[in-house]
């Protein structure tokens, strides 16, 4: 079998590349005592480049720290993965429709297990079988039982994600003003490297201004009131 070394992902003979992030697949996975390592390596590397540009600069000149700070915002964006948010209001419901579906499973393999004990399904009647079912049975128990709790503590978090969103809202419609940071990025030429730029500036200057963000969340909204806002 072949894995991809970054996913984890197991795939079959002859596949060469992983589906997920083109990553080429190897024959066994590194160990766990490999992978430390092989991240400090990654850091060690990106701490050469900018040590380097910073002493050489694009035409042979030192970079200011401003820039050293971008290259290594850079730096770390290149190498995080990206982060979803799931609002809990989704989160809520996913968990109860997880929890359904593995109660509903666990009905089920109760009166399958039931059924066997009594000998009315001979298929289920042996003792091996009757182990079985009556593990698989706990285990749905316990899988929806968690669901529903976590669906519950979700549920409860509603209010304060709505709080978060209306405090985040209100601070981007009151600073970031569209002209303003135009002007401050002007000297970017690159249409894609002048958003990303923006983008960062905004999402950094919001998480000194809110208390404790949820970083996701603030990554979702600010990404949004750009495609509402800025890229009119």
């Amino acid at each position: 079998m072949a894995w991809c070394p970054k996913c984890k992902t197991e795939y079959q003979e002859g596949i060469e590349k992983c589906a997920d992030c083109g990553s080429d697949l190897v024959e066994e996975l590194p160990s766990e005592e490999e992978i430390p390592e092989e991240t400090e390596n990654v850091e060690n590397d990106g701490e050469q480049v900018i040590g380097e540009a910073s002493s050489e600069g694009a035409e042979g000149e030192e970079l200011s720290e401003e820039e050293i700070e971008e290259l290594k915002k850079e730096l770390k964006r290149s190498s995080e993965p990206a982060k979803v948010y799931v609002s809990k209001k989704d989160e809520s419901k996913d968990m109860i429709q997880t929890a359904y579906t593995f109660l509903v499973f666990a009905i089920i393999l109760i009166v399958l297990f039931v059924l066997g004990t009594l000998d009315v399904i001979s298929l289920f009647s042996s003792i091996p079988s009757i182990i079985v079912l009556a593990a698989m049975s706990i285990g749905c128990v316990l899988v929806g039982i968690n669901a529903a709790f976590r669906a519950r503590r979700a549920q409860a978090k509603v209010g304060e994600e709505e709080k978060a969103k209306d405090e985040i809202r209100k601070w981007l419609e009151e600073n970031i003003v569209k002209e303003e940071l135009e002007e401050k990025f002007a000297s970017v030429e690159v249409e894609e490297e002048r958003y990303l730029k923006e983008i960062d500036y905004v999402k950094d200057e919001l998480m000194k201004e809110i208390e404790n963000p949820d970083e996701a969340l603030v990554d979702t909204m600010v990404e949004a009131f750009f495609d509402e806002h800025m890229n009119q």
